[in-house]
């Protein structure tokens, strides 16, 4: 069954303009459908000028995969599959330093956002971690020429959060500066529910339902929440431009929700 993302904007001018008022509530949302958008959430003039800084610090961006990708300051899951975790935590106080002293009014719009998004709850940093960061995805590297992994994004979550089924689990991807040419995601809807023992097969099994996925272009600053549990896949990029994104992981219950990349 074919569905689409769920248009924030829409729904706050449906419920009087006011993210304020907190009646949208992205827990919720993503329960119901695997995604949520705001078109334009970060302004073209911004975006331009995250992309400059970034190029200023090319020296420091972090090389992953043999760059095909590269982040700033830092990220865990690169980390995680095969960078060593060790060296994101001892350098985690420096790395959120860098970006509060580069992009510190970004970072802050975004938690503010969020923090809009998920009434009664107190959203924050997650302590001893790196906040949200930058990845960059370089123009004729790997994903110029096939599609990303169709995965979920279950990094930085232990075997007790996903037995917590009461918390909620969501990924955030802000598009800086977009491919081109394509360079989109590519949502099914379909939620893990299993042991990581499992993820192998639940992967397997959306690979083999391509005519569930929808596919989710991006424009300059559009933001875009996916349920971590849903698969996904970057789509192939065409062009000279690099493909930018300002990302972050986030796990949420009742009262808190705790932000890292």
């Amino acid at each position: 069954m074919k569905w689409e993302p769920y248009n924030l904007v829409k729904a706050d001018r449906a419920l009087g303009g006011t993210l304020g008022a907190h009646r949208l509530d992205l827990v919720k949302i993503l329960h119901s459908v695997p995604a949520a958008r705001r078109k334009a959430f970060f302004s073209p003039q911004q975006c331009r000028s995250m992309v400059a800084r970034l190029t200023q610090l090319r020296a420091l961006w972090s090389r992953d995969y043999d760059g095909e990708q590269y982040s700033f300051p830092d990220n865990f899951y690169a980390r995680a599959n095969g960078r060593g975790q060790k060296a994101y935590f001892s350098n985690r106080a420096e790395a959120n330093a860098r970006m509060s002293e580069h992009f510190p009014g970004e970072r802050q719009q975004l938690l503010a956002y969020l923090t809009n998004l998920l009434p009664g709850r107190h959203v924050r940093v997650r302590p001893g971690w790196l906040g949200p960061a930058f990845v960059i995805f370089p123009a004729g590297e790997l994903l110029s020429h096939e599609p990303g992994p169709v995965h979920i994004d279950l990094e930085g979550l232990t075997g007790l959060d996903l037995k917590a089924r009461e918390a909620s689990f969501f990924s955030v991807i802000c598009m800086i500066q977009p491919a081109q040419e394509g360079g989109g995601v590519r949502l099914w809807n379909r939620r893990f529910g299993g042991t990581r023992e499992q993820e192998d097969e639940f992967l397997d099994a959306a690979r083999r339902a391509p005519n569930e996925a929808v596919e989710v272009n991006y424009d300059v600053g559009d933001f875009l929440a996916i349920n971590s549990l849903s698969p996904h896949q970057i789509l192939k990029f065409g062009g000279g431009r690099d493909r930018i994104t300002l990302n972050a992981f986030a796990v949420a219950d009742a009262t808190s929700c705790d932000v890292w990349f």
